[in-house]
């Protein structure tokens, strides 16, 4: 395994495909490991000035096998907080290739950290390759792990609507069922998703003022409260849009646009990331 380290943003586009492909194919796919994602991530959500680095592990063959980004110094970890997770570490599904990559990865962290403390791996899920390869160990590495359950919870999705609503308790479908008559005395419902970029545009512009208008706006925790995450979601927008990666949900009752949710997608992962309603 060879590694390359990126420190300047522009030069994280000659490794974004084969890394984007990496996101999508990974055990499970990983919305918030994306290019898509994680660029925009460094270029809004970091501090002024803040180090970061990213290590692309490729195979003999020139396949990328393994992609880590840290900040920090002696303990490297990259979480800021809930808002916006991020999914530090991505490796190949196949173990053989998982284990070497994870190796080369740690052995040139290491060379760029004397006496390193440890690194923190955010968003991994239980069930992942990475997760399998972190817990191994590596000699003279302290890791600390934060749980995709801890940021969000998982609900496997396969089969028909019928078969997804059978998964929720019985207090949960109570309420959806109840919720739905409700909303259809109003007027009639629909349920549209948005994709492609102009109207993933179109949609974070209307979803701002919404949100702003409810409990978060009071709150001061708005994404338009905050320029610098407008800056960060319509960068995510841009990148990730265009390919299916990021769609949006609107719930209309008439003429009134009632809820709106924000999906990020890797492969068959997809990640309910923001929502937001009419009080």
């Amino acid at each position: 395994m060879s590694v390359t380290v990126v420190r300047d943003l522009a030069a994280l586009a000659e490794h974004a495909p084969a890394w984007d492909r990496l996101a999508v194919r990974a055990v499970p796919p990983l919305p918030y490991g994306r290019p898509g994602w994680v660029i925009p991530w460094l270029t809004h959500r970091l501090p002024p000035g803040a180090p970061w680095s990213a290590y692309f592990a490729y195979g003999a063959a020139g396949d990328l096998a393994g992609v880590l980004v840290t900040r920090g110094a002696r303990v490297r970890h990259l979480t800021i907080d809930r808002h916006s997770p991020l999914a530090s570490l991505l490796l190949a599904p196949e173990e053989a290739a998982a284990r070497d990559a994870y190796a080369a990865l740690l052995d040139a962290l290491g060379r760029d950290v004397p006496r390193p403390l440890g690194v923190y791996v955010d968003g991994l899920a239980e069930d992942s390759t990475a997760a399998r390869q972190v817990g191994a160990g590596h000699p003279g590495w302290r890791t600390r792990l934060t749980w995709a359950r801890d940021l969000m919870a998982r609900l496997p999705a396969d089969g028909n609507e019928d078969a997804l609503v059978a998964q929720l308790s019985r207090n949960a479908r109570d309420k959806l069922q109840r919720g739905a008559r409700q909303l259809a005395e109003l007027g009639p419902v629909e349920l549209v998703l948005r994709e492609g970029i102009d109207a993933a545009r179109a949609t974070l512009a209307a979803f701002l003022p919404l949100e702003q208008a409810g409990w978060k706006g009071r709150r001061g925790t708005a994404l338009g409260a905050r320029p610098e995450r407008i800056r960060f979601y319509a960068d995510v927008v841009e990148h990730l849009a265009p390919s299916g990666g990021l769609l949006w949900h609107t719930l209309t009752v008439g003429p009134h646009t009632v809820a709106m949710e924000m999906l990020l997608r890797a492969g068959p992962m997809l990640v309910v990331h923001k929502a937001t309603f009419e009080e």
